[in-house]
Parts: C-alpha cells; structure tokens; sequence
C-alpha cells in the first residue's frame, strides 16, 4: 500500500511538471512571447496611472513619448531610462512619475517586469 501511495505521489509530480512544459519541453515563462494578459492586467494600470497621464506621457504631453501604448513605451524600456527613472530616489529632478512617487509594490511589479524582458503587446 505505501509504494502505491508513493508511486502516485510521483506520478502526480511528474503530470503536474510535464503540464508546465511548452511544445519545446522547455518550462512555459508568463512572459514568453505577446503576454497581453500580465502587462494588461499588472502593469498597463501602473503606466496608465503614473505615466500616461494629462499632461506626461501622452500625444502632446510635456513627457517624451506616447506612453498609451506598449509600442509608445518600448524604446524607453530598450534604452534603460524607464528603469533608471522609476528607481532614481524620489527627490532627485529626474525621478519618475514627477510630483509623486510609486507605490512599492507597483515598483516592484515594473522592476520584476523590465528584468524579465518587458513583454508585452498593444
């Protein structure tokens, strides 16, 4: 009875491991390819938020760019300077968002975000 046990133990292991492979076998990453759905729902509303507001990141904004789209904000990503920005501190001139500060964990979500490629979609 417990090498039974044990062996549908494993086998649940194994099924669940082989659930989380990719046609390649390699370990599906929630930012692999377009993930519309983690930057449409975790850090499209901090940029909407903090950037692409009246008067910033905006089509005739003071800040560069067109922040309201992933295409408007992906060369910032490429070049490094929203990852500079955000985690400059707070009082320095360059800093963004200007006038405010993120929130700790909306920081964090971008930082883990740009580290992992900052994928995303229009």
């Amino acid at each position: 009875m417990k090498n039974l046990i044990s062996l549908l133990i494993i086998l649940c292991c194994f099924l669940f491991i082989a659930s989380c492979l990719n046609d390649k076998g390699e370990i599906a990453q929630p930012n692999n390819g377009c993930d519309t759905t983690y930057y449409t729902l975790q850090i499209k509303p901090i940029i909407d938020n903090n950037c692409a507001i009246s008067g910033c990141h905006i089509t005739g904004g003071a800040g560069t760019g067109n922040f309201t789209t992933y295409s408007g904000i992906k060369p910032y990503l490429q070049s490094g300077s929203v990852n500079i920005r955000i985690n400059l501190p707070a009082n320095d001139p360059l800093y963004m968002p200007q006038g405010s500060t993120l929130d700790p964990v909306d920081l964090t979500k971008l930082n883990d975000w740009i580290a992992s490629g900052f994928q995303g979609c229009d």
